[in-house]
């Protein structure tokens, strides 16, 4: 995400770095890995069944929450930002889905004190 704005920024805006493209593609595809990680972390113990199901619905309502998230800081970002405002959508969508990962597992463990898990 950062590294993808840099690339942006120095090239002096949007379509513009050979590297944009390369990099949006690495995002997608670690953002729609995050969300296949959290469901099934989501489902941990569950019957294999449960975890696949888990596993799509991570990836089916993580997508469609960042894209309504995109969708309104974009609207909400002025014209005059420039590529900021195709941007920023991004940015804070990959923030919020961090933040919310973060918060849940805070608060499984806050539940489960002594369920420590080792691989």
């Amino acid at each position: 995400m950062g590294v993808k704005a840099l690339a942006i920024w120095s090239a002096g805006g949007l379509d513009k770095s050979r590297l944009e493209s390369p990099l949006f593609a690495l995002g997608l595809i670690l953002i729609v890995l995050a969300y296949a990680a959290f469901g099934l972390a989501v489902t941990a113990g569950r019957d294999p069944w449960l975890r696949v199901v888990g596993l799509i619905a991570g990836i089916v309502i993580g997508t469609g929450l960042f894209l309504l998230v995109e969708g309104v800081v974009g609207a909400l970002v002025p014209d005059s930002a420039g590529w900021v405002q195709e941007e920023a959508g991004l940015w804070v969508g990959s923030v919020l889905t961090v933040a919310l990962v973060l918060a849940w597992f805070a608060s499984r463990a806050r539940r489960e004190p002594g369920d420590v898990r080792t691989p």
